[in-house]
């Protein structure tokens, strides 16, 4: 009984404080996603993270008339790990950065700036052809993990602005 009510009493203080999930696909915040027009990014890594974050941003489609323009850039490391005596790796890893800025789309005003970062990590196989998916699919997922993390940056961004 007591664990109820406490479970309740947190329920209550949590919706008090005004506090919302950023995650709902229906909030303000994704509402403004759906306004920004993501610039092209050189090269088949940027291609393939500007798709990653127009998955993210447009749930409806991309924006017929954007408030806003976001330039980001990205870079890449590779490094190898779990050296053995033969100097040999067993693991790779895939240090993936962007920096980005948002741009009022009529003033072209830079609004807001940020950088984001992530760590993916492949295994190195004797077989050639298994390392590189291995090494494909972390950078994949290196990417959604990235364009997810510049998603949830914008995404406070917007809601405090739309607070203040």
């Amino acid at each position: 009984m007591n664990k109820w009510c406490l479970y309740l009493s947190a329920l209550l203080v949590l919706s008090a404080c005004g506090w919302t999930p950023l995650y709902n696909s229906q909030t303000m915040a994704q509402e403004n996603l759906n306004t920004v027009w993501i610039d092209t990014i050189p090269k088949e890594e940027g291609v393939r993270f500007r798709n990653s974050l127009m998955d993210l941003f447009y749930i409806t489609g991309e924006p017929k008339q954007p408030l806003y323009v976001l330039k980001a850039t990205l870079s890449t490391r590779s490094r190898s790990l779990g050296i053995q005596k033969d100097d040999t790796a067993t693991r790779g890893q895939l240090y993936l950065k962007t920096s980005y800025t948002l741009f009022d789309r009529e003033t072209l005003q830079p609004l807001h700036r940020g950088s984001a970062h992530t760590i993916a990590s492949y295994n190195i196989l004797d077989n050639q052809y298994s390392t590189t998916i291995s090494r494909d699919d972390a950078y994949k997922n290196g990417l959604a993990n990235l364009a997810e993390k510049l998603r949830l940056n914008l995404a406070m961004y917007f809601d405090n602005l739309q607070r203040n």
